[in-house]
């Protein structure tokens, strides 16, 4: 498998390593090693701004094992009582694992570094810039 991954990560080095990806995440079997986090907040009911909206902050890593990515997905909150989620359907479970909304894809965005691992002691974080660019659509993004 390692030869299928080097390719994969030359590819990512070459052309989309600051960009996230759309899987079906429901078809894998994961787990969550942070609980979710509200990165950006876009408010339908007012005009887009014109200029780019950006988000910094970090993810405190709370259950041991090997992060691969950080997964984004969208949350409509349509009444008070009423949420649509193109992600989780339901908080992660207390050894983490998920349910995906099997009707969607999740953004995923794969760390470079296929190695970090949380240890069993001790948290740790992962810091993250999102900035949405209201003049083209795109969303850049980096993890470390």
């Amino acid at each position: 498998v390692h030869i299928m991954d080097d390719m994969i990560k030359r590819a990512l080095d070459f052309r989309e390593s600051k960009e996230a990806e759309p899987h079906p995440l429901w078809e894998y079997p994961c787990h969550c090693l942070s609980e979710p986090q509200q990165i950006l907040t876009f408010d339908f009911r007012h005009p887009v701004p014109p200029h780019p909206v950006r988000a910094e902050g970090s993810i405190e890593l709370r259950r041991p094992g090997r992060s691969h990515g950080a997964v984004l997905w969208m949350e409509y909150h349509l009444t008070p009582d009423s949420t649509v989620s193109t992600g989780l359907l339901k908080p992660p479970d207390d050894k983490g694992d998920c349910c995906w909304n099997p009707h969607c894809k999740q953004a995923v965005y794969f760390f470079t570094s296929p190695d970090c691992r949380v240890p069993q002691g001790g948290p740790r974080t992962v810091s993250y810039t999102v900035e949405f660019h209201p003049h083209t659509g795109d969303i850049s993004m980096d993890f470390t």
